[in-house]
């Protein structure tokens, strides 16, 4: 047993597995991912509700969204802020590998008649099409993802964006990294 436990505890080097598409289309974790992203208390999958109300005001006064605004959300989810820009009269553009979460957004977006275009399409391949005034990437997406990863997708941003434009995305800082401790719990059940 504690042979198989070793095992189980084996880290991993930072970045040795890309798990990412897989996870987020995965029949069963992706369901309750989306009931995560829509849980509007918790910052599971997305943030709170109030916080992303708070940050989708900042967002459309500081980047003067307005029609002729042209916003991508990279990792959009389930549409959360997308909606948001396209409520404010944007023509928005929303990217995510994850099929429950683009389904879901889509719906919300008919539902709602709102004129989003999602792109069911992992990111890191996504060749721009156009050029957006405002590109964004929130909750972090871009801390998973290995150092080349993020040159990849720099590049993509950078060729996705007016020459204008701005990007806004967040990460962790240092110090959150710092004050994370993992943990391990092991129970016996007879």
């Amino acid at each position: 047993m504690f042979s198989e436990l070793s095992g189980i505890n084996h880290r991993p080097l930072p970045f040795e597995y890309y798990t990412t598409p897989l996870l987020w289309n995965d029949p069963y974790i992706s369901k309750q991912m989306l009931q995560h992203h829509l849980n509007e208390t918790t910052d599971l999958a997305s943030r709170n509700k109030q916080f992303i109300q708070k940050s989708c005001r900042w967002m459309l006064e500081h980047f003067a969204i307005n029609p002729s605004s042209k916003i991508c959300d990279f990792g959009c989810g389930p549409g959360l802020y997308t909606s948001a820009f396209a409520e404010y009269g944007a023509q928005v553009t929303g990217i995510d590998f994850s099929e429950t979460s683009i389904r879901f957004a889509r719906e919300e977006a008919r539902r709602r008649n709102l004129p989003i275009r999602y792109l069911l399409r992992n990111y890191l391949e996504y060749v721009p099409e156009e050029k957006f005034s405002v590109v964004t990437m929130i909750f972090c997406d871009f801390c998973v993802l290995s150092p080349q990863q993020r040159k990849t997708l720099l590049k993509i941003f950078y060729e996705s964006l007016e020459d204008t434009g701005s990007l806004l995305f967040d990460v962790y800082s240092i110090d959150y990294f710092q004050a994370v401790q993992e943990k391990r719990a092991y129970e016996f059940d007879c």
